[in-house]
């Protein structure tokens, strides 16, 4: 939970009624952020996150955005890239766990 999570926008992806993956959008200056994404590791690998993902972008285009950002792990730079995000600038720890900014213009 996040202090800010009443100010978000939360979607989940579900199977028999099991949530197995989230995603939180938050609208900030520079585009809207998302946190919190992520999938249950057994449903990983499956398209699950990929849909989330392709609906949070989709949800921010038709609010008239132009940019969808987040702090990722630098251990899932390839999933962005697939998905057209590219890294901002170097890496930073957070828990010591290594991240970069990825962005991608809408």
């Amino acid at each position: 939970m996040l202090k800010e999570d009443a100010d978000g926008m939360h979607f989940g992806a579900s199977s028999d009624g099991a949530l197995v993956a989230v995603i939180s959008l938050f609208e900030t200056p520079n585009g809207i952020r998302f946190r919190k994404f992520a999938t249950l590791p057994e449903w990983q690998g499956k398209g699950v996150g990929t849909q989330l993902l392709t609906h949070a972008i989709e949800w921010s285009r038709k609010k008239g955005e132009r940019r969808i950002w987040c702090d990722a792990r630098v251990s899932a730079l390839p999933f962005y890239a697939r998905h057209g995000f590219a890294a901002e600038g170097g890496v930073f720890e957070k828990s010591g766990v290594a991240y970069t900014v990825m962005s991608r213009e809408l």
